[in-house]
């Protein structure tokens, strides 16, 4: 126990480092030490073993940093570990092999008559999936350390269960195919809501600092939340926060759900198209008319959560946001700031991949602490 704190200090400097190295790519041990205020030793340490777990390389050119001294420059290697992402999209399943950088090395995407985000997570339907991913990649298992599955449910990653909003207590467990894919491809399974996942891209994807703030709305189907406090993902008592899809509002015929005015369904029902993709071909006062009741019926709880939270950032995604483009975004900027007496700071989404790298990036996140705790010899 007397090196505990010992240890957990050196597992920290260490997940530090790494998020200074991978935000800035080349760096010298000069930097490395004024941004994280540790020792000249411990940076030395740090660096040899991050160079032999191949995170960083030495490059043969120096550079200099003041008069008369020459320092290293060390190089960050994406490649030196991946992870999958996997993300449920509808009847789509996506699929992406994800860098430590971030980048999607390989991608699939494939179409299901039916595809149940609960009764998908079993063994029998994600190891071929895994196995032939890893395959046409051609990245060795060694290399993975986790694979992320994002889905439309509430994901519970301490008792790994799955669950509804309405019925937390019907849970579905996961632990076994997890455990499965462990006991066959040698890493972990991580599950998360998929509002969740694409919050945590969006956040990766826009090279934030580590401690910042970012709320990210999906419109499409359904109306989620995903909201990354001081730099994590929030994901509250029952792992339901966020949950904007589910915050109740007044109408004439009584107290109705935000999700059953603004999900796909509800415009399906007032403006008679079948598909989101019919969106695109409708007229431009038609595309209006959607925009401005959109605004009337979403800006308020907008406003709310950002008065609430006191978030500076909003992303607002999900294929709705995205077909309808620029125009639904500076509309709903304009009220939700009217409505706040301050200019709010919203925007599309950063790329129609960040389900993918958010998902990726939470089971490196997850993984890479144990990645970070295998001392070699010389480096307890």
């Amino acid at each position: 126990m007397a090196d505990y704190p010992a240890t957990r200090m050196r597992d920290n400097n260490r997940k530090r480092v790494f998020e200074f190295i991978r935000r800035k790519k080349l760096v010298t041990r000069t930097m490395i030490q004024k941004e994280i205020s540790v020792s000249s030793p411990t940076v030395m340490k740090i660096v040899k073993f991050f160079e032999e777990k191949e995170i960083l390389k030495v490059l043969g050119e120096l550079t200099k940093e003041g008069p008369g001294r020459k320092l290293e420059q060390l190089q960050f290697n994406p490649q030196a570990a991946y992870a999958l992402g996997i993300l449920f999209d509808g009847q789509y399943l996506r699929i992406g092999i994800v860098s430590l950088g971030g980048e999607i090395i390989f991608s699939d995407v494939r179409y299901y008559d039916r595809l149940d985000s609960i009764g998908s997570i079993s063994a029998e339907f994600l190891l071929p999936i895994i196995g032939e991913i890893l395959d046409k990649s051609n990245i060795p298992t060694s290399k993975v350390l986790g694979v992320g599955m994002a889905i439309p449910k509430i994901a519970d990653s301490e008792s790994e269960n799955i669950h509804t909003f309405y019925n937390p207590d019907i849970r579905y467990p996961y632990h076994e195919v997890s455990k499965s894919i462990c006991d066959i491809f040698g890493f972990p399974l991580f599950v998360e809501n998929d509002v969740n996942a694409e919050a945590i891209g969006e956040f990766f994807l826009r090279n934030l600092p580590v401690d910042a703030d970012l709320g990210y709305i999906s419109l499409g189907t359904g109306l989620g939340s995903g909201l990354i406090l001081d730099g994590s993902i929030r994901r509250g008592f029952h792992f339901s926060a966020g949950e904007i899809g589910h915050m109740l509002t007044s109408k004439e015929d009584g107290v109705v759900q935000i999700e059953d005015l603004v999900g796909l369904r509800a415009l399906q029902e007032i403006w008679r198209f079948k598909s989101p993709e019919d969106l695109n071909n409708v007229s431009k006062d038609i595309k209006q008319e959607i925009i401005s009741y959109l605004v009337d019926n979403l800006s308020v709880s907008l406003a709310n959560i950002i008065a609430l939270l006191d978030i500076d950032l909003m992303v607002l995604g999900g294929i709705t946001a995205q077909i309808l483009g620029d125009d639904l975004i500076e509309a709903m900027c304009r009220r939700t700031s009217e409505l706040l007496r301050f200019n709010v700071d919203l925007r599309a989404s950063a790329s129609s991949e960040a389900g993918i790298i958010g998902s990726a990036m939470m089971a490196i996140d997850n993984s890479f602490t144990m990645f970070l705790k295998e001392s070699l010899a010389g480096n307890n």
